[in-house]
């Protein structure tokens, strides 16, 4: 035991008798002349890089701190805090409670010598050492002045070296520092005690921008003794690591996003976009229809400022709790990335109006937006003025449909790989005008097609039609249902006037664009391509059939008009399901057919009241929407008359759909009943064509009547059967009719 303490240092014994327990003191030598890592660190060759600059700088002021410190009792010695001096000056401040004669004037000049390093490493940083050229991008977009500079590139320091992280922790008595002690490294004497609290402010560059977070238990006892916790992904930025981005909902982070030789734009649009991005906006908002890669249009420009795109899904976010926090981190990222933000969807947030719930993410967004370093692009589907009206300075820009020319060279572009040279590429895009989303579409489908058929397999063109219309999703929302085309030419029972004009009207919409062509530009329609067709007669005389066929014809999905569906009680109702169903089926090419088309195209009444004012404002925007369509309109009624006039100067083809005569009823019959039966009894139904006037709607509604009454006795059909059901449909029709069996 005396041979212990006989070797025991004065140092060792002090530490001992200040903690009541005997402590190793391994790093220093007991003789004095052993030096610790660190003072030989800061002995060697002057810093060549800002983290050394960094380290050292944090280690002259650890220094120095301790020193004070111990002078003034403020901090207890142990052996992990000793070992930032080495044995004499250890000797000094343990012994004699104050520093050795020239410490503090040999640290001070070390100190100043390294922040005048520093500040000209940060204004003029080196191309060449990435780190540098980060943190003086941070430091000067920030526009940190030089205490919270100092107190940023402290609390980096530990991250630099593990060292340093532990001496920085033991000095602190804490993993995470605080903002005193953050500024009191830099400032021993306390003169900054006001920059120490400009730190705290929420509006401070630093806490705004996320680079560090406040944590606010102590924030009202002893605000300059909250700790700071940095943001882990900036360090990972700084040093060049991959960080794993734990990005809230509705964030995601695209590293690289397509360019925009891979998108189909515009030329006109893209040179806007460049006009206004001239200007140096701190937001842009491009709004467009849905399919025109509006999104990728925007993260291909967010990329052009050289980082990665990080995309918020604004419906996606405002349901997600802690929404004004997930955005401000989403804007963190970005910075400390060099990357822009792209705002998708925002129509669905702004102008909710300043009591809605979402209105403080709305402010949270306009703040960040402000904040950030780079452009922030914004998508919507439709123009949002209050957009425009809450961030001053937001240029919005339409992104228009592209031209067919403009289409038809992107196509080409994407089927150069694949066989298709057979393909007539701008009849199929006059055809179907499909969106950019929708041509990427087509092209897998048409791999997926030619998937496994070997080197020779070719698509040709009705099968890319076929395709086309299959990747177009259906957007009717319930406007109009789809009609199964079950029909052929032979299958219509009509006069021969009647079947020549549909022949004609099939003629016209498959040709009419190379018809006008033809003529050459002085020729001009009053009413743009439409072709419209009214097929006028009583119910079940084939109108519904004749639209089937010609469909079927034109190689055309047909939709039959919902317009329980259209017709809305609410004023604007009206026109706007009309507008999307016109819009749609421009899309599709489909052949729209209006059912009863009297009901909605009836003749303008004089405005007597406010719902004649409604009903002539439906009709007007009716009129509008047929002149501006350019695709197959059909229409049935039976009663003409109730049509307004207006309408019927612009349908081009009027065709008589008449009920049937005798002879064409005798023809029905033939066609629909079982030949065994009819040949049974042709005489039979030869009597009933003279006696019961039916059209052929009506007779395979008698038919199917008499087939059910059949099956319902287990027996054949009989004649019995075909009368009764025959009487049955004339009676539904309100005809008296006396059965004489």
């Amino acid at each position: 035991m005396s041979q212990t303490n006989s070797n025991s240092s004065p140092i060792a014994s002090k530490l001992s008798s200040l903690s009541g327990q005997p402590r190793e003191y391994s790093c220093l030598a007991v003789n004095g002349q052993k030096k610790n890592s660190f003072l030989r660190r800061l002995e060697s060759a002057a810093p060549t890089t800002v983290c050394d600059v960094i380290k050292e700088r944090t280690l002259i002021c650890l220094r120095r701190w301790l020193a004070l410190s111990l002078q003034s009792g403020r901090v207890q010695a142990n052996a992990d805090r000793l070992d930032l001096v080495n044995d004499s000056e250890a000797t000094s401040l343990v012994l004699h409670r104050k520093p050795p004669v020239g410490l503090l004037d040999s640290l001070d000049a070390q100190l100043d010598a390294l922040d005048e390093a520093l500040q000209a490493r940060l204004s003029q940083p080196d191309s060449d050492d990435p780190i540098e050229v980060r943190l003086a991008e941070l430091v000067a977009e920030l526009g940190c002045d030089w205490a919270a500079t100092s107190a940023l590139c402290f609390a980096i320091a530990p991250a630099l070296d593990s060292d340093v992280a532990r001496l920085f922790r033991l000095a602190c008595n804490s993993v995470l520092p605080t903002i005193e002690f953050l500024v009191r490294l830099g400032d021993p004497d306390g003169a900054q005690d006001l920059d120490a609290l400009r730190l705290l402010a929420p509006n401070h560059p630093l806490q705004r921008s996320g680079l560090w977070s406040i944590r606010t238990e102590r924030a009202q006892s002893a605000p300059l003794g909250v700790q700071v916790a940095l943001h882990p992904a900036l360090l990972g930025t700084l040093l060049g690591l991959e960080t794993d981005c734990d990005l809230p909902i509705g964030v995601e982070l695209v590293a690289h996003p397509d360019g925009l030789d891979t998108l189909c734009i515009e030329l006109s649009t893209l040179q806007r976009i460049r006009w206004a991005l001239c200007r140096n906006p701190h937001a842009v908002l491009l709004y467009g229809d849905d399919g025109l890669e509006v999104p990728e249009l925007a993260q291909a420009l967010a990329s052009q400022s050289g980082g990665p795109v990080v995309c918020l899904d604004v419906p996606l976010l405002t349901a997600a709790p802690k929404a004004e926090q997930a955005c401000r981190e989403a804007f963190f990222h970005a910075r400390i990335l060099r990357g822009s933000v792209v705002l998708n969807r925002v129509e669905s947030l702004w102008g909710l109006g300043a009591g809605a719930p979402e209105a403080a993410l709305v402010r949270t967004l306009v703040r960040c937006i402000a904040d950030a370093s780079a452009p922030t692009f914004l998508t919507a589907s439709v123009r949002v003025d209050a957009v425009t009206r809450s961030l001053g300075g937001c240029l919005p820009i339409e992104v228009e449909p592209p031209t067919l020319a403009t289409r038809v060279a992107f196509w080409q572009s994407q089927m150069v790989d694949l066989p298709c040279g057979a393909i007539d590429h701008t009849t199929l895009l006059t055809t179907f005008p499909l969106s950019p989303a929708e041509l990427r579409r087509l092209r897998v489908a048409f791999l997926q097609e030619l998937a496994g058929k070997g080197r020779r397999a070719v698509i040709s063109d009705r099968k890319a039609l076929e395709l086309a219309r299959q990747v177009i999703r259906d957007d009717f929302e319930g406007l109009a249902r789809r009609v199964t085309l079950g029909f052929v030419w032979d299958d219509l029972r009509l006069p021969e006037e009647a079947h020549d004009k549909l022949r004609q009207l099939t003629s016209f919409a498959a040709h009419r664009g190379e018809a006008t062509a033809l003529l050459g530009e002085q020729f001009k329609l009053a009413y743009g391509q439409s072709v419209s067709a009214l097929f006028k007669g009583p119910p079940g005389t084939g109108k519904t059939m004749a639209a089937q066929v010609l469909a079927r014809e034109l190689q055309a999905e047909l939709y039959q008009v919902d317009l329980s569906q259209i017709v809305s009680k609410y004023i604007g109702e009206t026109e706007k399901n009309l507008g999307r169903l016109f819009a749609e089926a421009r899309r599709r090419n489909a052949v729209l057919l209006f059912d009863e088309a009297d009901s909605l195209f009836s003749k303008r009444t004089a405005v007597s009241s406010s719902n004649d004012r409604h009903a002539n404002a439906v009709v007007n925007f009716l009129l509008q929407q047929l002149e501006a369509y350019d695709g197959v309109l059909l229409m049935t009624t039976n009663n003409p008359a109730a049509i307004d006039p207006a309408f019927m100067r612009r349908i081009r083809f009027h065709i008589e759909f008449p009920a049937p005569e005798a002879e064409d009823r005798l023809e029905l019959w033939r066609t629909l009943v079982p030949a065994s039966l009819f040949a049974a009894h042709a005489d039979d139904f030869d009597k009933l064509a003279e006696d019961f006037e039916l059209s052929g709607g009506h007779i395979k509604n008698a038919l199917l009547l008499a087939a059910s009454m059949a099956v319902a006795e287990r027996g054949a059909i009989t004649m019995e059967h075909v009368r009764s059901a025959c009487i049955n449909e004339l009676r539904q029709q309100g005809h008296l009719v006396r059965d004489e069996g």
